[in-house]
């Protein structure tokens, strides 16, 4: 049993019938926490201790959409967060957050493996145990975090395949009209697939040469030179000087490039491993240029 503080708040733990419980006192005050703190000592004591009555009946899906609203959005990872959010309330729907457990957090992240992968499960383990961080931090559930207790899946490291010229010079010509622009400017700038679909003609610096990359990974701005054999590229999109230069979702040109794998007959490569044939040097020879 303890008191401790979560940014201004302070909170009290405890333990009854093995179980560990944390709730907030509501307030920054020390002495409301050690009073709370001593009402629970007695009720477990008295037999008058039913932690029911104390834990937050919220939902999990009010509660991702209080994560959505108040947090993930607002993160550069917002499109794919959105995407997994859709599928973790499709899942956990109404539940109170009090009533899931690690059995079928386990449930859930075992059926996005075996659809997906183990680094995908683990993304949704990340999400579902920040959710839960954050019911707590704001006070909208006092239980422990049942995500905290699950372990991520091992993921091999050495999935990156590295193409022949041959291979992307076929993967290029597999590429439907949409995408064809989209996976040049990656192997080009190195840009990432986010970055790619979020970047807007405002962004880029025609006259200069230079892609203001606005929203990255690390949150850090950078800058891009414009390579000579991608100008004419963006040149043949152009249309305005603002606006997106693509107009296309992460999910349907996810689509769109695993069917331009399959077509090329290349298997267990993805977009992001196209960062690594960021080399202008390589491009003239085999794209074909508007």
């Amino acid at each position: 049993m303890g008191i401790y503080r979560r940014g201004k708040t302070y909170w009290i733990s405890y333990t009854e019938n093995g179980r560990s419980y944390r709730e907030s006192a509501k307030s920054d005050n020390k002495r409301a926490a050690e009073d709370l703190l001593h009402k629970r000592k007695h009720e477990i004591r008295e037999g008058i201790f039913f932690p029911g009555h104390n834990l937050s009946s919220v939902s999990f899906k009010d509660m991702a959409g209080t994560y959505w609203d108040l947090h993930a959005k607002q993160k550069p990872s917002a499109q794919t967060t959105q995407y997994h959010l859709k599928m973790l309330v499709d899942f956990f729907g109404s539940t109170p957050l009090d009533k899931i457990k690690v059995p079928d957090i386990l449930q859930y992240l075992n059926g996005v493996k075996e659809r997906s992968s183990a680094a995908t499960a683990n993304r949704h383990h990340n999400i579902l145990r920040a959710i839960f961080n954050r019911a707590l931090e704001w006070e909208k559930f006092n239980g422990t975090n049942p995500a905290a207790k699950v372990k991520q899946f091992r993921v091999e490291n050495s999935r990156t395949q590295f193409l022949e010229m041959a291979d992307i010079t076929r993967l290029l010509a597999a590429c439907d009209s949409e995408i064809e622009p989209i996976v040049s400017l990656a192997i080009l700038t190195g840009m990432r697939r986010g970055e790619i679909v979020n970047l807007r003609w405002e962004h880029i610096d025609m006259k200069n040469g230079i892609i203001h990359v606005l929203k990255t990974k690390s949150g850090e701005p950078r800058e891009i030179p414009i390579a000579s054999n991608l100008m004419p590229i963006l040149e043949a999109r152009r249309k305005g000087d603002g606006g997106p230069v693509f107009n296309i979702s992460t999910r349907a040109l996810n689509s769109h490039f695993s069917k331009a794998l399959k077509l090329a007959g290349i298997a267990g490569f993805r977009f992001h491993d196209l960062r690594h044939y960021a080399d202008p040097r390589i491009m003239p020879s085999y794209v074909a240029l508007p």
